[in-house]
């Protein structure tokens, strides 16, 4: 079994990494000891997210065999391979740590043989292991961003792999980072290979981080399935957990008095979709009467100027919609869990006024009209098809691509798809790419922002 766990967005109910958290303990119900006597190969374990998942294994008593390459401690970041190791065999599990950098293919496969050596082979594969750099994103070399990219994506998969074929029930398990990546995370290249959490957010921020338990629970949920009827899945950690009927998502955070995602956080995102482009496309005003948790009656003006947002009674006059719906409900709504017409039909949301603009509702967050979208690969395939949807919204396509004249056996070129894309209804810069060339790519980006003043989204 492959499977890639991401880790979401707090604001969205799920995780983000508590590097930092005293409290490794799980809030999770006990299982059977699913893992005993299986040997997990696990990248990055001498601390966080991997040594929890370590941890949780070792409860069970697993073998496990710690890649990391801190062997000695580090100046402000907790925790060795040896440490670990001390924490896993007191857990109740058998521990082989190993001083391994993954770029290392040599020390990968040396790691690997010394655990089949020890331990007899090897059952789960858990690529963790990652690196960060922190600076801008601007500022990030090339040789910075490759260095982040072979840790963080290429793992120890190929070098396991004949001993997982042995294995009854063998399984690799990816941990990545959320795709609905919060906008100030983009202000450190951090965002696209992990998040440091004690560098990136404030103490008053951190009390909404979630512990490394959620993942290390999610893992355990996945790693203890069948192989042959879960693979190939991307996943988040939250869904995982709420297949095994686990709803209570605050005893994961790390001050569990403050629960996130309420309704004055749902506001303060929503100021975020509040633009001239959605005004012009919804026209209305919105009230909510909130009952539940947090009673209260808040508005969200897209009519006036380039709307806003606000708690109590809309003083602006005519409201074109109202819905009244537990507090509870309308976070998950704006998380997109449910939408208007599933609560409509299950009686948890009544809708005074113009009804049909409840259907605006889902999506707000998504709208991309006037947005500018940098789109690699777009000629043809995927990188089209995303193109041809963003245009049906409105936005603004720049093609980055190498196909300028007809390919004897590929269709479509930049121009083609730059046709289709107008068509749709969007506008098109198509540039002639190649992403290995650093100089093309730079041009391009600068031929964007001179045609549609600035770059909103990459793919």
């Amino acid at each position: 079994m492959v499977i890639v766990l991401r880790k979401r967005d707090p604001f969205l109910a799920t995780s983000k990494a508590g590097l930092f958290a005293k409290d490794q303990s799980s809030p999770f119900p006990k299982f059977p000891k699913k893992l005993a006597g299986k040997t997990l190969f696990i990248t990055g374990a001498s601390r966080g997210i991997g040594k929890a998942i370590a941890l949780k294994a070792a409860r069970d008593g697993a073998n496990i065999v710690i890649a990391a390459k801190t062997a000695k401690p580090h100046p402000k970041l907790p925790g060795t391979i040896y440490t670990a190791a001390k924490e896993v065999e007191d857990a109740g599990g058998k521990c082989l740590p190993c001083a391994v950098d993954i770029q290392d293919e040599e020390a990968v496969y040396n790691a690997v043989g010394e655990a089949v050596k020890k331990f007899g082979g090897i059952d789960i594969v858990v690529n963790n292991a990652s690196v960060i750099n922190l600076t801008g994103t601007l500022e990030t070399t090339m040789k910075k961003y490759d260095l982040m990219s072979r840790v963080n994506v290429r793992g120890t998969s190929k070098a396991c792999l004949p001993y997982l074929k042995d294995a009854t029930n063998p399984h690799i398990l990816n941990i990545t980072v959320p795709l609905n990546m919060r906008h100030e995370w983009f202000k450190d290249n951090i965002a696209i290979a992990t998040v440091a959490v004690e560098v990136l957010y404030d103490k008053d921020t951190l009390k909404y981080c979630r512990k490394d338990s959620i993942i290390a629970d999610a893992a355990y949920v996945m790693l203890t399935r069948d192989s042959k009827t879960r693979t190939g899945e991307y996943l988040y950690d939250e869904e995982v957990l709420m297949e095994e009927g686990i709803t209570d998502f605050n005893q994961y955070l790390v001050s569990p008095e403050s629960p996130i995602a309420g309704v004055a956080e749902v506001f303060e995102a929503l100021k975020s979709c509040c633009n001239k482009e959605v005004v012009q496309m919804v026209n209305a005003v919105f009230e909510f009467q909130l009952t539940g948790k947090e009673p209260g009656v808040w508005y969200l003006d897209l009519k006036d100027n380039e709307g806003s947002v606000g708690s109590g009674k809309y003083p602006g006059g005519e409201v074109g919609c109202t819905m009244i719906m537990d507090s509870e409900d309308f976070v998950r709504m704006f998380q997109g869990h449910l939408n208007p017409l599933q609560l409509s039909m299950l009686d948890r949301l009544e809708i005074k006024g113009h009804k049909v603009l409840a259907l605006h509702i889902p999506r707000l967050m998504g709208k991309l009209a006037g947005r500018t979208i940098f789109i690699t690969g777009a000629s043809r395939g995927i990188g089209k098809a995303i193109a041809l949807k963003a245009a049906r919204d409105g936005a603004n396509i720049v093609i980055a691509a190498k196909t300028t004249e007809p390919h004897p056996k590929l269709p479509g070129t930049i121009y083609t798809a730059a046709k289709e894309v107008e068509e749709a209804g969007g506008k098109c810069l198509p540039c002639v790419v190649d992403i290995r060339d650093e100089r093309t790519v730079d041009e391009a980006v600068k031929e964007a922002v001179k045609k549609f003043g600035g770059i909103d989204i990459l793919v």
